[in-house]
């Protein structure tokens, strides 16, 4: 399984840089598009949209043993805290 992590919607933009999107998604959670449009292409990996930020699903999932894959997208690194990753 793999998480896919986006809080925001997809703007008028984003179809010029990502090959999953078109006109009819701008509006919708970024999330949710992608993973239902790009799922056919990954038939052996189960994708999660989940529509809220990347730090939130680290604290949610402290502890649990998953690895993390954090993107950089737009020039802007996703940031998270390795703090999250203990066990407290």
């Amino acid at each position: 399984m793999l998480t896919v992590c986006d809080p925001k919607l997809v703007g008028e933009g984003n179809p010029n840089r990502c090959l999953y999107f078109d006109g009819e998604d701008v509006g919708k959670p970024k999330a949710e598009r992608l993973c239902a449009k790009a799922q056919p292409d990954f038939s052996q990996l189960l994708l999660n949209p989940v529509n809220d930020v990347l730090e939130s699903i680290v604290k949610d999932r402290a502890g649990c043993g998953e690895s993390l894959l954090p993107s950089i997208a737009a020039g802007r690194a996703v940031p998270y805290k390795t703090s999250y990753l203990s066990k407290s």
